[in-house]
């Protein structure tokens, strides 16, 4: 599956020349109901305060966030400066979780997510248990967004800062690049960027976003080839 990482342009070419993706930390997310199920199975007489216990599951999961359309303005303006940034296209080799768009807020078992945890690190079998049941529903407003998810401990991550970045991997690589309408940069800068990706120089993995004549989705457009991406027809979303 192809989907779409979007940026402004100073972290765009950060991320294709260092082929890296910085990893979402959960309490930084842009809505503050995301990622915040509700607890139910609290044992009786137990007492949790739900805003300290998120802040403990926080700290130690990281979440790569990525969309899989690439026409939809609304997209760029929100994630890519206003158009003026990049789409980074992703071949991704592993199942992803797609985002539920629902009225309510899930909700997790107290007893049984604690238990996957293992000395405060989430185990993989929180990540294959915990994190579909209540990590991956968003409000019904957030659907033009269709958006998948990978999360990954943090444990392994490089950290710069206190910024936690994915290194890529083989089932995680870039095959293309989109730039936003009013991007400046040029084809030529984004190739030598992407110097390690494509050392043929070749311009068939580059593309530009443009206004389309009829529509206000956009056109995707490679100028090397002189023709347009082809974009699968839109699914309604879960």
């Amino acid at each position: 599956m192809i989907a779409y990482h979007y940026l402004n342009e100073e972290h765009g070419l950060d991320a294709l020349q260092k082929q890296w993706l910085k990893a979402g930390r959960l309490f930084d997310l842009n809505d503050p109901a995301d990622c915040r199920p509700i607890l139910t199975n609290i044992p009786d007489g137990q007492s949790v305060n739900e805003e300290e216990y998120f802040k403990f599951l926080y700290r130690e999961i990281g979440v790569l966030c990525f969309c899989e359309g690439i026409d939809d303005p609304v997209i760029w303006t929100h994630y890519a400066d206003s158009h003026r940034g990049i789409a980074i296209g992703y071949d991704i080799r592993r199942p992803t979780h797609n985002v539920l768009y629902q009225d309510h807020r899930p909700t997790i078992d107290y007893v049984e997510t604690h238990r996957l945890l293992k000395d405060g690190q989430p185990t993989n079998e929180f990540l294959d248990k915990v994190i579909p049941e209540g990590f991956r529903q968003k409000a019904k407003s957030w659907s033009y967004e269709r958006e998948q998810r990978l999360f990954t401990g943090l444990a392994g991550l490089e950290m710069v800062g206190s910024n936690y970045f994915y290194e890529l991997q083989p089932f995680l690589t870039i095959v293309q690049v989109v730039l936003g309408y009013r991007c400046k940069l040029t084809e030529s800068d984004v190739l030598r960027a992407g110097r390690r990706l494509h050392r043929r120089g070749d311009l068939s993995w580059i593309f530009r976003a443009r206004l389309k004549a009829d529509s206000f989705r956009l056109d995707v457009f490679n100028s090397a080839t002189q023709t347009s991406l082809e974009i699968p027809p839109r699914t309604p979303p879960a």
